[in-house]
């Protein structure tokens, strides 16, 4: 109704929403110079102020750095590809034969990898507990911010305020044992450690409050975005049975080519061509909130493509009108795979893993965990997608509210 970019008050006070893929590459990649980050108050005071959305500057290429570090290629291949498919195959091995909640099972899968890769937490009361906490937490992000007692947003801040009383508490725990033969290797000692060194030498890296909020993010952004992707994932294939049938010749092949329990490698994984189509296709026709809406600041008047957008605006980066265009997308309505093969995704305005300076650190494992999750599923299972009439199903980015229930029975 508007065009490609327009101006509203939305969010109470004045916003540009942009759908034109110039406009928005210029934003992404104008981080930190022309743009900052400005999300919304209330994703602040859940996530904490020095979160890496929110962090700017050289704290967030630091930040980034010590996530990177954690989340990278190498790390993926050599430490948590064993780890990621004992804790899919554990999951699925309870899948025949019922009813089953796929971002639910996939939440839990999900949170099972980050809780031991940051802070290793393994099976236990304390455990069980931090992770309805997380679930709990994510509500509060798509409420109505109003901190009144009884809202989602008020129990919401209760949480989030328990989760940081929990992670100072290991901290210090760490601290203390740190001269300790016992060393964890996890994203928090690894930070500590680094802590400890700078601290030596008369410089401190990260105050306490900034580890806990990067701790809460990394887990927070894990459990939110790649269980909603795998649960879309499930549902386009359920809509789509031919998919599945070349979905499963790529993965029966692999299989075909592995001894009696012998796991899948990482050659395996980068030979599926068919699988990461499917998902980035996914993506395409709908992503998770977080990547939907992509929250800048303009820090000084600026123009672009013929526009002014004044110094203090709020700019939203929404992509997916753009995932729909036949200008960028032939038959943009069919859900078609192979579309991405041979295709770089610079080539397109595919934007689903951010831009710029801020492109998502857990894109590798992300693409790994989901690729496993199908090579499993799909080799394993078949299912039925079971419509739910009393929850809804909206791929639109401004409601969390995901359904994927289907009844699943072995192969």
């Amino acid at each position: 109704m508007y065009g490609n970019v327009f101006r509203t008050s939305i969010l109470g006070y004045p916003t540009v929403i942009s759908t034109d893929p110039d406009v928005n590459k210029f934003i992404l990649h104008n981080d930190d110079r022309l743009f900052v980050p400005h999300y919304p108050s209330h994703f602040t005071q859940l996530l904490g102020k020095w979160n890496i959305f929110a962090a700017r500057g050289d704290f967030h290429k630091r930040m980034r750095g010590t996530v990177l570090r954690f989340v990278n290629i190498s790390v993926v291949k050599e430490k948590l590809l064993s780890e990621m498919q004992n804790i899919i195959t554990t999951s699925l091995s309870g899948w025949g034969g019922r009813n089953v909640n796929v971002v639910q099972e996939a939440k839990q899968m999900i949170f099972s990898l980050m809780a031991n890769h940051v802070l290793s937490l393994s099976v236990s009361t304390e455990l069980e507990n931090m992770k309805q906490d997380f679930f709990d937490l994510i509500k509060g992000v798509y409420s109505v911010p109003l901190k009144v007692p009884g809202t989602t947003f008020y129990k919401s801040l209760q949480i989030r305020q328990k989760l940081s009383n929990q992670i100072k508490s290991i901290i210090e725990e760490r601290k203390k044992n740190m001269s300790s033969n016992h060393s964890y290797d996890d994203l928090l000692s690894s930070i500590l450690k680094d802590e400890a060194e700078k601290e030596a030498a008369g410089k401190i890296e990260f105050t306490t409050e900034q580890i806990v909020d990067l701790i809460v993010l990394c887990v927070f952004a894990a459990i939110e975005t790649t269980p909603r992707t795998m649960a879309v994932v499930v549902k386009r294939l359920s809509e789509n049975p031919h998919i599945i049938r070349e979905l499963r010749e790529e993965h029966e092949a692999i299989r075909r080519t592995k001894g009696d329990n012998e796991s899948v490698s990482w050659e395996d994984y980068k030979s599926m061509v068919f699988t990461r189509g499917v998902i980035k296709e996914t993506l395409r026709f709908g992503n998770p909130p977080l990547n939907n809406l992509l929250f800048r600041k303009a820090i000084e008047n600026v123009e672009v493509e013929g526009y002014t957008i004044p110094k203090g605006w709020t700019c939203i980066v929404y992509d997916q009108f753009t995932n729909m265009d036949s200008k960028y997308y032939r038959n943009p309505l069919v859900f078609d795979p192979r579309r991405w093969q041979g295709k770089d995704t610079n080539q397109t305005p595919f934007i689903a893993f951010g831009g710029g300076s801020r492109l998502c650190l857990g894109y590798e494992l992300a693409m790994a965990f989901i690729s496993f999750f199908l090579h499993h599923l799909v080799t394993q299972f078949k299912w039925e997608y079971l419509p739910n009439t009393k929850s809804k199903w909206f791929d639109s980015p401004f409601t969390s509210t995901v359904d994927c229930q289907i009844h699943v029975e072995n192969r």
